[in-house]
Formats: structure tokens, C-alpha cells, sequence
């Protein structure tokens, strides 16, 4: 089910699946130059990506962390999917990122650590640069 629910996510980051199914916010797209305002929720499961992939030893021969560092971001991007709250033009905004983190993460499940920890810090650098943390409550 969740493999479903990924696949599903990423035909809708990339456009993947016919027109006539629309996601809730397609017709959004993001603004230039702004910096959108991420929830608590958003930036707890941001964190935990970037906590997970920095943990990862690129130069490591484990396959079983790396692949478990992969199922675990992915698990996580897809809760981001599911809690999702953002604006229309944030939420289009976020999308690519997260995309951009599920093809690292499924680089990782595929024992690819270097390949795809760069691909998901870059999403990450994305993510930093257009987001602006959750104010302290």
C-alpha cells in the first residue's frame, strides 16, 4: 500500500498521471521570489529527513542502513503527503522538493548512498532556501 501511495505521489510531482486526474492544488504554482512559511508539522518531518540523511555514511558498504535511511525518508515524505496543509502555491512549491527527495531516498533503497544523499540534500538546500522555519510557539 504505502509503495502504491509513493508511486502514485511521485506520478503527481511529475505529472505522471492523465489529465483528468487532478491533485487538490495542480492548478497552483509557485510564486518567484518569495519564502513561504512551513508548519511545525512540515518542518518536524523536514528535519527528520535531513537528521536521517546526515547520519548515512556515503563511503559506508552497508546496504542494509542505507537502504533502511531510503525506507525511512520515504516513509516520512509520504506522512508529509498525507498531513499536508500548505497554501496552494506552497504546496505546489514543495512538491518538486519532495519529489527530488523520494528519487534519493529510492537511490538509497537501491544501496545507491553517494548518488542519493546528494540528491536529497539538494532537495533539502531547495526546501531552505523557499521555507522559512515554523515560528517558535
Amino acid at each position: 500500500m504505502k509503495k502504491n501511495l509513493t508511486l502514485i505521489l511521485l506520478a503527481i510531482v511529475f505529472g505522471a498521471l492523465p489529465a483528468n486526474a487532478e491533485h487538490a492544488h495542480q492548478k497552483a504554482s509557485p510564486k518567484q521570489g518569495i519564502q513561504y512559511s512551513a508548519d511545525e508539522n512540515l518542518q518536524s518531518y523536514m528535519n527528520t529527513i535531513s537528521e536521517t540523511a546526515n547520519a548515512l555514511d556515503i563511503k559506508s558498504s552497508d546496504k542494509k542502513k542505507t537502504e533502511g535511511a531510503g525506507k525511512k525518508i520515504t516513509e516520512t515524505v509520504d506522512r508529509i503527503f498525507e498531513t499536508c496543509k500548505l497554501a496552494p502555491d506552497a504546496d505546489a512549491a514543495l512538491h518538486p522538493i519532495l519529489g527530488e527527495i523520494l528519487e534519493g531516498a529510492n537511490l538509497l533503497k537501491k544501496g545507491k548512498s553517494s548518488l542519493g544523499n546528494e540528491k536529497i540534500q539538494h532537495g533539502l538546500m531547495k526546501f531552505k532556501k523557499l521555507f522559512k522555519p515554523a515560528p517558535a510557539s
